[in-house]
């Protein structure tokens, strides 16, 4: 969840010395641990791909679902003993455009794949799924795929992180999100969701991955999670305010600077410059957003 949890112990919610309050999870919790059991039951033998978005174009779960398919095909060996569990939250308002082209690639890969005994691709387009579900699931999870195609913090790749404690599974994670390009996860399994092979080799790689490199990657990932905090975030923007507030005070007592070491424009040297310019770029100031507005004083 990027919270810092040195000083408390967090089972449920808490909050902090200024009063701010900080929803976190318990995975022990007896609920939890039973559905972790019924999956173990339900799906032994299996690997398991597990995903949790919006069904909506952004959140990019038609090319999840087209990557695990070209990874079905490309790697015959895993028919029949991996299993994509795709979580397909309702938004707001329902868009029918985006469930009927999941809904179809979905039923294409169970048409394909499926047997009297293995079902490839278990879509739950549901609000139903309670959190000690989603919990169990992500602790279960051989592989979690985000495939956004553009998405600021996808938290559910923290609290996946945190779930995978004394398991390690990889995270495949798409590069357009903020998790990736920001939050420093770089020891993720990066996609492009736009290269379906690629994405599909990636699952591939998260299925096979060592336990030595899985628990590298997600010592990494942990410390960030655990790290980068939203009080570390204020700090840290506060440091480079003040730090630009120093540079620019600076900037006013040096005379290259000042306003009166530029030239006034004179129009009749600018004119013959004008007209035979091949290109030219017109800056036309609104509302002082070059400069501030001097109203002591008429100005063009």
């Amino acid at each position: 969840m990027g919270i810092d949890v040195r000083q408390l112990h967090v089972k449920n919610a808490w909050a902090d010395d200024d009063g701010a309050f900080v929803f976190a999870f318990d995975r022990r919790e007896p609920e939890v641990a039973e559905w972790v059991q019924v999956l173990k039951q339900r799906y032994t033998g299996m690997k398991l791909v597990v995903g949790r978005d919006k069904l909506d174009e952004i959140q990019g779960v038609r090319h999840k679902l087209l990557a695990f398919e070209t990874f079905l095909d490309t790697h015959p060996s895993f028919q029949g003993r991996v299993v994509l569990i795709q979580v397909a939250l309702q938004t707001s308002e329902p868009n029918e455009l985006a469930a009927g082209d999941v809904n179809d690639v979905v039923s294409r890969i169970n048409s394909r794949f499926s047997t009297l005994t293995y079902q490839p691709v278990v879509f739950l387009h549901t609000q139903d799924l309670t959190f000690s579900q989603y919990l169990a699931l992500l602790t279960v999870a051989d592989a979690f795929i985000v495939t956004s195609l553009r998405e600021g913090m996808a938290l559910r790749t923290h609290e996946f992180v945190e779930c995978q404690e004394g398991r390690w599974r990889p995270l495949i994670l798409s590069e357009f999100t903020g998790s990736y390009s920001y939050s420093g996860f770089r020891s993720c399994i990066a996609v492009n969701p736009w290269d379906t092979r690629g994405t599909a080799n990636a699952i591939h790689q998260a299925l096979t991955m060592s336990e030595e490199e899985a628990r590298s990657r997600w010592e990494d990932l942990h410390n960030h999670v655990t790290t980068q905090t939203a009080q570390a975030f204020v700090t840290s923007f506060l440091t480079r305010l003040v730090r630009a507030n120093t540079e620019h005070t600076a900037s006013l007592d040096d005379p290259a600077l000042s306003l009166a070491s530029l030239p006034v424009l004179k129009p009749q040297s600018l004119l013959p410059k004008w007209k035979h310019s091949a290109r030219r770029l017109i800056l036309v100031d609104f509302e002082g957003t070059l400069w501030r507005r001097d109203l002591s004083r008429e100005g063009v």
